[in-house]
């Protein structure tokens, strides 16, 4: 998965170095937001880049395992997009990558437009990472190759980070902790950008929702669930799907109580198993993921990823099991 993931993100990778000569600045109800001109070395075409966007509130604000928080609004401040923010911690310290700055605090966004695009109002297209739910950031997609090839032909980009691996998607199978963080993540970026997009000269009417691997299988997901499948017009699912095993089952939840007992929680008690691991530091979460493993045998290979909780996935038992069913 890995490799697929890495071999279809290249067509994006290739970053440019920032030029810091101009300083494109958009206002939005958040407060205004200074970005960065990026030329093209194909075209010589010029683009306004803004990387880093915030959407969701730090972790200070939020409890972990929580569903995300909007961003508050930072008035007569510029919000400083000129360079990628931290990305989500992966699942394993062996997915860490060199030179990345990882931490909690990761729910940010990146805009690409065309130089003109305030005086248009542009379709729109946001894209998920991949990376099985485990690993993966917006830095993979970069921002110069999605300018040649989608912003070059007036399509706004977009790219999304979101909480990975147990910090996304651990679960008590109840309503202490439902789960399905990092698809909660995803709906709020959606319905932040519905808010700011004006401002850049995107149409949140046109958004187009894509995605590779997790990320399409992410897609799959939001078109499925009543809280988010309004926020986008239409979705490109590469290479992934919600109703795959994979991405899909109802073991997560013994899998993140087995993460509990490795970090020393208990795991009878739904609350008590809450309040502990939501103390526990991110080298202990890593310790206890080296402990239990991440890989699985056969279909369903991660242990993290999307479960029918009933909240996300408001539906009755007879539709999750019609969703395992077809998962086969």
């Amino acid at each position: 998965m890995m490799c697929s993931t890495r071999l279809l993100l290249s067509v994006f990778a290739l970053l440019a170095p920032v030029s810091c000569a101009v300083k494109p600045q958009v206002t939005t109800p958040y407060g205004p937001i200074v970005g960065f001109e990026h030329t093209s070395t194909e075209s010589g075409s010029k683009y306004h880049v803004f990387l880093g966007i915030r959407y969701g509130n730090p972790p200070d604000h939020i409890y972990r395992f929580h569903k995300p928080e909007p961003v508050e609004k930072w008035p007569h401040i510029n919000h400083d997009a000129t360079h990628f923010r931290a990305s989500c911690i992966p699942s394993l310290r062996s997915e860490l990558e060199e030179h990345v700055n990882y931490s909690e605090d990761c729910l940010f966004l990146n805009i690409v437009t065309p130089s003109d695009a305030r005086q248009k109002k542009l379709p729109v297209l946001v894209f998920i990472h991949g990376g099985g739910f485990q690993f993966g950031d917006s830095s993979m997609l970069g921002y110069s190759k999605a300018a040649d090839n989608f912003v070059s032909q007036d399509i706004i980009f977009v790219s999304v980070q979101y909480r990975l691996g147990p910090l996304g998607f651990f679960t008590t199978g109840d309503a202490e902790i439902p789960g399905n963080m990092g698809l909660w993540d995803q709906t709020l970026a959606l319905q932040f950008l519905h808010e700011v997009l004006p401002d850049f000269g995107g149409d949140p009417d046109r958004i187009t929702l894509a995605g590779h691997s997790s990320g399409a299988a992410s897609v799959s997901a939001l078109l499925y669930s009543p809280h988010s499948d309004h926020l986008f017009s239409q979705a490109i699912q590469l290479s992934g799907s919600i109703y795959s095993e994979s991405n899909l089952h109802p073991n997560v939840v013994d899998d993140s109580r087995e993460l509990a007992k490795a970090v020393g929680c208990p795991q009878e008690d739904s609350k008590e198993l809450r309040e502990c691991i939501e103390i526990r530091t991110v080298d202990e979460l890593l310790d206890g993921m080296e402990k239990i493993g991440e890989l699985l045998p056969g279909p369903r290979n991660k242990k993290f990823h999307p479960y029918f909780d009933q909240d996300f996935f408001p539906y009755d038992k007879n539709s999750n099991s019609m969703v395992q069913e077809n998962s086969d």
